[in-house]
């Protein structure tokens, strides 16, 4: 096996950031009666949740 290799370490960064992000799918829970294209419609900018 070689071992002299040359990585491109930005790639492996980034390849690193995306493994962090899948680790989330399937772990957040959505609002399943949340309109998105309603809520751009109205112009409502609030996020779900918020209490104001």
């Amino acid at each position: 096996m070689a071992t002299n290799l040359s990585i491109d370490t930005e790639l492996l960064d980034a390849a690193l950031e995306v493994g962090d992000i899948l680790t989330l799918f399937g772990t957040i829970k959505y609002d399943a009666d949340y309109d998105y294209k309603e809520a751009r419609w109205r112009g409502d900018n609030k996020i779900v949740g918020d209490k104001d």
